[in-house]
Protein backbone atom coordinates (compact mmCIF):
# COMPACT_ATOMS: atom_id res chain seq x y z
CA UNK A 1 0.00 0.00 0.00
CA UNK A 2 0.92 3.32 -0.82
CA UNK A 3 2.29 6.50 1.52
CA UNK A 4 -0.44 9.46 2.04
CA UNK A 5 -0.02 12.81 2.69
CA UNK A 6 -2.42 14.02 5.42
CA UNK A 7 -3.22 17.73 5.72
CA UNK A 8 -2.84 19.06 8.76
CA UNK A 9 -3.45 22.94 7.73
CA UNK A 10 -4.38 24.96 4.68
CA UNK A 11 -5.29 28.46 4.38
CA UNK A 12 -5.00 30.91 1.75
CA UNK A 13 -5.98 34.78 1.25
CA UNK A 14 -9.49 35.09 -0.61
CA UNK A 15 -7.88 37.78 -2.39
CA UNK A 16 -5.57 35.00 -4.19
CA UNK A 17 -6.76 34.92 -8.18
CA UNK A 18 -6.06 31.26 -9.05
CA UNK A 19 -6.42 32.42 -12.72
CA UNK A 20 -3.66 34.27 -12.17
CA UNK A 21 -1.08 31.93 -10.58
CA UNK A 22 1.95 32.63 -13.01
CA UNK A 23 2.20 35.92 -11.41
CA UNK A 24 3.05 33.87 -8.24
CA UNK A 25 6.43 31.79 -7.24
CA UNK A 26 5.34 28.29 -5.31
CA UNK A 27 7.89 27.41 -2.86
CA UNK A 28 7.64 23.93 -1.63
CA UNK A 29 9.14 21.93 1.74
CA UNK A 30 9.62 18.06 1.15
CA UNK A 31 10.97 15.55 3.94
CA UNK A 32 10.42 12.05 4.49
CA UNK A 33 8.12 13.05 7.13
CA UNK A 34 5.46 15.79 5.36
CA UNK A 35 5.40 18.39 2.75
CA UNK A 36 4.23 22.13 3.23
CA UNK A 37 4.26 24.88 0.34
CA UNK A 38 3.65 28.55 0.20
CA UNK A 39 2.36 30.96 -2.35
CA UNK A 40 4.26 34.20 -2.67
CA UNK A 41 3.38 37.46 -5.02
CA UNK A 42 6.76 39.20 -5.97
CA UNK A 43 5.30 41.72 -7.45
CA UNK A 44 3.29 43.09 -4.54
CA UNK A 45 5.99 41.51 -2.38
CA UNK A 46 2.72 39.45 -0.45
CA UNK A 47 2.31 35.77 1.02
CA UNK A 48 -0.90 34.75 -0.09
CA UNK A 49 -1.37 31.41 1.85
CA UNK A 50 0.12 28.31 3.00
CA UNK A 51 -0.48 24.15 3.20
CA UNK A 52 1.13 21.73 5.56
CA UNK A 53 1.18 17.81 4.89
CA UNK A 54 1.69 15.12 7.09
CA UNK A 55 3.06 11.74 5.32
CA UNK A 56 1.51 8.51 6.87
CA UNK A 57 2.97 5.29 5.39
CA UNK A 58 6.11 3.25 3.94
CA UNK A 59 9.19 4.83 3.67
CA UNK A 60 9.87 2.96 0.60
CA UNK A 61 10.79 5.55 -1.46
CA UNK A 62 8.56 4.26 -4.75
CA UNK A 63 5.58 4.39 -2.68
CA UNK A 64 6.36 7.30 -0.97
CA UNK A 65 6.37 9.20 -4.56
CA UNK A 66 3.36 7.34 -5.32
CA UNK A 67 1.58 9.39 -2.47
CA UNK A 68 3.64 12.53 -3.69
CA UNK A 69 2.16 11.99 -6.85
CA UNK A 70 -1.23 11.17 -5.44
CA UNK A 71 -0.92 15.16 -3.65
CA UNK A 72 0.26 16.77 -6.18
CA UNK A 73 -2.53 15.64 -8.94
CA UNK A 74 -5.16 16.47 -6.39
CA UNK A 75 -4.56 19.09 -4.90
CA UNK A 76 -6.13 22.57 -6.41
CA UNK A 77 -3.15 25.03 -6.12
CA UNK A 78 0.08 22.34 -6.80
CA UNK A 79 -2.19 21.86 -10.19
CA UNK A 80 -1.24 25.38 -11.28
CA UNK A 81 1.31 26.95 -13.40
CA UNK A 82 3.76 29.14 -11.78
CA UNK A 83 6.25 31.64 -13.18
CA UNK A 84 9.35 29.82 -10.43
CA UNK A 85 8.99 26.79 -8.56
CA UNK A 86 11.94 26.46 -5.44
CA UNK A 87 11.69 22.80 -3.71
CA UNK A 88 14.01 22.67 -0.17
CA UNK A 89 14.57 18.93 0.20
CA UNK A 90 15.80 18.18 3.79
CA UNK A 91 18.75 16.02 4.20
CA UNK A 92 21.61 15.58 6.26
CA UNK A 93 23.63 14.46 3.77
CA UNK A 94 25.07 17.74 3.08
CA UNK A 95 28.62 19.82 2.99
CA UNK A 96 30.26 22.87 2.28
CA UNK A 97 32.83 23.69 0.25
CA UNK A 98 34.49 26.66 -0.12
CA UNK A 99 33.94 28.93 -3.33
CA UNK A 100 37.82 28.51 -4.32
CA UNK A 101 38.23 24.35 -3.59
CA UNK A 102 35.10 23.63 -5.32
CA UNK A 103 34.76 22.60 -8.74
CA UNK A 104 31.89 20.97 -10.57
CA UNK A 105 34.04 18.11 -11.92
CA UNK A 106 34.65 16.98 -8.45
CA UNK A 107 31.16 16.74 -6.45
CA UNK A 108 30.96 13.24 -6.97
CA UNK A 109 34.48 12.91 -5.05
CA UNK A 110 33.55 15.29 -2.61
CA UNK A 111 30.39 13.18 -2.22
CA UNK A 112 32.05 9.48 -1.68
CA UNK A 113 34.39 11.44 0.58
CA UNK A 114 32.34 13.12 3.15
CA UNK A 115 28.50 10.87 2.88
CA UNK A 116 27.84 7.62 3.38
CA UNK A 117 26.49 7.44 -0.08
CA UNK A 118 24.00 5.07 -1.51
CA UNK A 119 24.04 4.16 -5.08
CA UNK A 120 20.51 5.34 -5.94
CA UNK A 121 21.47 8.78 -4.50
CA UNK A 122 22.13 11.92 -7.14
CA UNK A 123 24.54 14.39 -6.35
CA UNK A 124 23.29 18.12 -6.16
CA UNK A 125 24.90 21.84 -4.94
CA UNK A 126 23.59 25.17 -4.34
CA UNK A 127 26.19 28.37 -4.70
CA UNK A 128 25.58 30.48 -1.18
CA UNK A 129 26.44 33.66 -1.86
CA UNK A 130 26.73 35.27 1.54
CA UNK A 131 29.08 32.27 2.71
CA UNK A 132 31.29 32.56 -0.86
CA UNK A 133 30.86 28.33 -0.18
CA UNK A 134 28.81 25.46 -1.99
CA UNK A 135 26.56 22.96 -0.28
CA UNK A 136 26.82 19.81 -2.07
CA UNK A 137 23.66 17.57 -1.02
CA UNK A 138 22.38 14.15 -1.71
CA UNK A 139 18.68 13.50 -3.12
CA UNK A 140 17.47 10.11 -4.32
CA UNK A 141 17.39 9.80 -7.73
CA UNK A 142 13.82 8.41 -7.60
CA UNK A 143 12.90 11.33 -5.85
CA UNK A 144 14.41 13.81 -8.18
CA UNK A 145 13.56 12.93 -11.13
CA UNK A 146 9.17 12.86 -10.09
CA UNK A 147 9.77 16.07 -8.38
CA UNK A 148 11.37 17.25 -12.02
CA UNK A 149 7.94 15.88 -13.67
CA UNK A 150 5.35 17.12 -10.99
CA UNK A 151 7.02 20.56 -11.00
CA UNK A 152 8.90 21.23 -14.73
CA UNK A 153 11.51 23.64 -14.23
CA UNK A 154 11.60 23.44 -10.46
CA UNK A 155 14.79 24.19 -8.79
CA UNK A 156 16.17 21.56 -5.76
CA UNK A 157 17.61 22.96 -2.59
CA UNK A 158 18.93 21.79 0.52
CA UNK A 159 17.50 22.81 3.40
CA UNK A 160 20.39 24.09 5.02
CA UNK A 161 21.05 26.15 1.84
CA UNK A 162 18.17 28.32 2.70
CA UNK A 163 18.63 28.43 6.47
CA UNK A 164 22.17 29.19 6.25
CA UNK A 165 21.87 32.14 3.73
CA UNK A 166 18.65 33.39 5.15
CA UNK A 167 20.47 33.57 8.80
CA UNK A 168 23.45 35.08 7.44
CA UNK A 169 21.25 37.87 5.73
CA UNK A 170 19.55 37.96 9.19
CA UNK A 171 22.79 39.24 10.93
CA UNK A 172 24.39 41.26 8.57
CA UNK A 173 23.21 44.52 9.76
CA UNK A 174 22.89 43.22 13.65
CA UNK A 175 25.83 44.16 16.71
CA UNK A 176 28.41 41.46 15.61
CA UNK A 177 28.47 38.78 18.57
CA UNK A 178 27.85 34.91 18.72
CA UNK A 179 24.24 34.02 18.04
CA UNK A 180 22.88 30.29 17.92
CA UNK A 181 19.92 29.06 16.03
CA UNK A 182 18.28 26.03 16.20
CA UNK A 183 16.04 25.09 13.58
CA UNK A 184 13.40 22.35 14.54
CA UNK A 185 12.31 19.28 12.86
CA UNK A 186 10.20 16.33 13.25
CA UNK A 187 13.11 14.32 14.25
CA UNK A 188 16.04 16.08 13.50
CA UNK A 189 17.47 19.65 14.08
CA UNK A 190 19.67 21.80 12.60
CA UNK A 191 22.40 24.24 14.64
CA UNK A 192 23.97 27.29 12.91
CA UNK A 193 26.32 29.37 15.28
CA UNK A 194 27.41 32.71 13.68
CA UNK A 195 29.34 36.06 14.61
CA UNK A 196 28.40 38.95 12.81
CA UNK A 197 27.73 37.71 9.12
CA UNK A 198 30.15 34.85 9.57
CA UNK A 199 29.17 31.37 9.83
CA UNK A 200 30.72 29.67 12.70
CA UNK A 201 29.55 26.09 12.68
CA UNK A 202 26.29 24.36 10.49
CA UNK A 203 25.74 20.43 11.63
CA UNK A 204 22.62 18.60 11.50
CA UNK A 205 21.73 15.74 14.56
CA UNK A 206 19.11 13.19 14.89
CA UNK A 207 17.20 13.34 18.16
CA UNK A 208 14.59 11.20 19.54
CA UNK A 209 14.28 12.84 23.09
CA UNK A 210 14.60 16.07 25.21
CA UNK A 211 17.72 14.96 26.41
CA UNK A 212 19.04 14.21 23.47
CA UNK A 213 17.94 17.76 21.52
CA UNK A 214 19.40 19.95 24.35
CA UNK A 215 22.56 17.60 24.69
CA UNK A 216 23.50 18.16 20.86
CA UNK A 217 22.96 21.96 21.12
CA UNK A 218 25.27 22.37 25.01
CA UNK A 219 27.90 20.23 22.94
CA UNK A 220 28.21 22.62 20.03
CA UNK A 221 28.12 25.47 22.56
CA UNK A 222 31.23 23.72 24.74
CA UNK A 223 33.11 22.85 21.40
CA UNK A 224 33.28 26.14 20.45
CA UNK A 225 33.78 27.48 23.78
CA UNK A 226 30.63 29.79 23.81
CA UNK A 227 28.99 30.39 28.03
CA UNK A 228 25.07 29.03 27.57
CA UNK A 229 24.62 31.57 29.98
CA UNK A 230 25.80 34.44 27.50
CA UNK A 231 24.96 33.25 23.89
CA UNK A 232 20.95 34.10 22.43
CA UNK A 233 19.71 31.02 21.33
CA UNK A 234 17.00 31.63 18.17
CA UNK A 235 14.28 28.59 17.87
CA UNK A 236 12.27 28.31 14.62
CA UNK A 237 10.28 25.33 12.89
CA UNK A 238 8.17 22.23 15.14
CA UNK A 239 8.64 23.50 18.55
CA UNK A 240 6.11 25.38 21.15
CA UNK A 241 6.52 27.19 23.93
CA UNK A 242 4.70 25.35 26.18
CA UNK A 243 6.53 22.03 24.72
CA UNK A 244 9.23 19.92 26.34
CA UNK A 245 12.18 20.91 24.53
CA UNK A 246 11.35 24.59 25.07
CA UNK A 247 11.55 23.65 28.85
CA UNK A 248 14.66 22.16 28.58
CA UNK A 249 15.97 24.77 26.56
CA UNK A 250 14.88 27.08 28.92
CA UNK A 251 16.52 25.19 31.52
CA UNK A 252 19.96 25.38 30.52
CA UNK A 253 20.31 28.25 28.32
CA UNK A 254 19.29 31.95 30.06
CA UNK A 255 18.14 33.51 26.70
CA UNK A 256 16.04 31.53 24.48
CA UNK A 257 13.48 33.24 21.91
CA UNK A 258 11.18 32.19 18.97
CA UNK A 259 12.05 33.61 15.66
CA UNK A 260 10.15 36.27 13.97
CA UNK A 261 8.76 36.49 10.31
CA UNK A 262 11.15 39.09 8.23
CA UNK A 263 9.75 42.29 8.15
CA UNK A 264 11.14 42.49 4.18
CA UNK A 265 7.27 41.40 3.20
CA UNK A 266 4.12 41.40 3.68
CA UNK A 267 2.22 38.72 4.98
CA UNK A 268 -1.96 37.73 4.47
CA UNK A 269 -3.95 37.28 7.72
CA UNK A 270 -4.07 33.83 7.05
CA UNK A 271 -0.31 33.24 7.45
CA UNK A 272 -0.15 35.99 10.80
CA UNK A 273 -3.02 32.33 12.36
CA UNK A 274 0.18 30.01 12.32
CA UNK A 275 3.27 30.77 15.20
CA UNK A 276 5.47 32.52 13.19
CA UNK A 277 8.85 30.37 13.51
CA UNK A 278 6.63 27.11 12.37
CA UNK A 279 7.76 27.72 8.48
CA UNK A 280 10.03 30.73 8.35
CA UNK A 281 12.69 28.16 6.55
CA UNK A 282 10.30 27.92 3.68
CA UNK A 283 8.87 31.72 3.74
CA UNK A 284 12.50 32.29 3.68
CA UNK A 285 13.62 30.91 0.64
CA UNK A 286 12.24 33.92 -1.20
CA UNK A 287 15.01 36.46 0.52
CA UNK A 288 17.96 33.67 -0.94
CA UNK A 289 19.19 34.10 -4.12
CA UNK A 290 19.82 30.76 -4.46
Amino acid sequence: MSGHFNQIFGKFDDALNKSRSEEYKLSILLSQNGFSFTLFHPESNFFSGLASFDYKGSKKINEYCTGLRKLSENNEYLTLKYSDISILYETSKTTLIPFPVFSETDKEQFSTFNFNRNPEDVVMFDKLTNLEAYNVFLIPEEIQKILTSLFPGCKIHSHTSALIESTLLYCKNLPVKKRAFVNVRKTSIDIIITEGNKLLYQNSFSYMSKEDFIYYILLVLEQLKINPEEIDLNLSGLIEKDSKLFEIAFKYIRNVRFEKLSETFLYSYVIKEIPEHYFLNLININRCEL
